[in-house]
C-alpha cells in the first residue's frame, strides 16, 4: 500500500524520498505482499480479488476507512538485476491469516539497486498514472465504495478474523461499521 498518495505526484527524487526512505536514509527492506500467499488455493479468488481483499484487509489493520486508497505492483519493476530475497515475515503480525502468510520483504542488498528499482517502478507508476480509470499495472487504485462492499460482506456475518482486528480499537471499528452499513444500503 502506497503510505504517501502525494508521493505518487511528485518528481523522482521525492517519489523515492518519500516512499523508500526511513529518517532519511534508503530502506532496503520492502515491504510487500505476494499473491497469491504461500500455500493459498489460488483458484478460490480472481487475481483483482486478491488485489482487493489484501488492500481492504491491510487497511483495516492501521487505518480508518480511506477514500481511496493505493497499492503498486512491484512486479514491473523487479526485472531480476538487483538481488533480492523474499523472507516472509515471521510470527502473527497481522490479525488476518490471509494477509499474515501473504506479507513478505523484498530486501535489497545495496541503495544502488534499490535505486535501480526505484527508477524502473516510478516510470512505470507515472504512466499507469496517465490512465484515467487508474486500471493501468502497476497502479492499483481501490475507491472506498469497493472497500466499503468488501467490508459489508465481511462483517455482516461477523467474520471472526474482522471482529478480532476491529475490537482493538473501538472507533476504528465504529468507522469500519458506519461504511459497511452505507455500503448494505447503497445496493438495496
Amino acid at each position: 500500500m502506497i503510505r504517501d498518495r502525494n508521493a505518487l505526484d511528485a518528481d523522482h527524487a521525492t517519489f523515492y524520498d518519500r516512499l523508500f526512505k526511513r529518517d532519511g536514509v534508503p530502506d532496503l527492506h520492502l515491504s510487500v505482499y505476494v499473491l497469491p500467499p504461500p500455500g493459498w488455493d489460488a483458484s478460490r479468488l480472481s487475481e483483482a480479488e486478491l488485489t482487493v481483499r489484501a488492500m481492504v484487509e491491510h487497511a483495516a489493520t492501521n487505518l480508518n476507512p480511506p477514500s481511496l486508497l493505493y497499492a503498486v505492483d512491484v512486479r514491473s519493476a523487479l526485472d531480476g538485476t538487483e538481488p533480492l530475497v523474499q523472507t516472509p515475515l515471521t510470527g502473527p503480525t497481522q490479525p488476518f491469516a490471509f494477509i499474515d502468510r501473504a506479507h513478505h520483504e523484498i530486501r535489497f542488498r545495496d541503495e544502488t539497486h534499490l535505486a535501480a528499482f526505484v527508477g524502473r517502478l516510478y516510470r512505470s507508476v507515472q504512466a499507469s498514472r496517465r490512465d484515467p480509470d487508474r486500471t493501468t499495472a502497476p497502479l492499483i487504485r481501490l475507491r472506498r465504495d469497493e472497500l466499503a462492499a468488501y467490508a459489508a460482506r465481511h462483517l455482516d456475518p461477523d467474520d471472526p478474523e474482522w471482529a478480532a482486528c476491529l475490537a482493538a480499537d473501538p472507533g476504528r471499528a465504529q468507522s469500519w461499521r458506519r461504511i459497511s452499513r452505507q455500503s448494505q444500503a447503497n445496493s438495496r
